[in-house]
């Protein structure tokens, strides 16, 4: 019985793992087995806003990455920005910051 847990945790992990290499594959960010969001241009675009941002001294909003990447050109899902914005955090690529206790989002800044 256990093998057969252990089995079934392994296989639903590999297919996490695909899924998600899946996505970020999509969003230009996945290439070869390997995170590299240089030839994303959604991933260029918040890494782009941040930086400018940080560069005023001031912190991106994570709202407002939800509303920019949610309209055109890209429109995507809430969910899908959440998933590069984890990506690009595990990476380094950005860095997020709470300024006060009652924020309802982090903002984020560059590394």
């Amino acid at each position: 019985m256990q093998q057969a847990i252990q089995a079934l945790d392994k296989s639903m992990l590999l297919a996490l793992d695909y899924n998600a290499s899946s996505y970020l594959e999509s969003l230009g960010v996945w290439s070869q087995g390997r995170f590299d969001p240089s030839n994303s241009p959604i991933a260029r675009r918040i890494t782009e806003t941040v930086a400018a941002n940080g560069e005023q001294s001031k912190v991106t909003a994570l709202d407002d990455l939800l509303v920019e990447l949610g309209s055109k050109p890209f429109g995507l899902q809430p969910e899908l920005v959440y998933l590069l914005l984890a990506a690009l955090l595990y990476h380094g690529e950005i860095v997020f910051v709470q300024q006060a206790a009652s924020a309802s989002t982090p903002p984020i800044s560059a590394r």
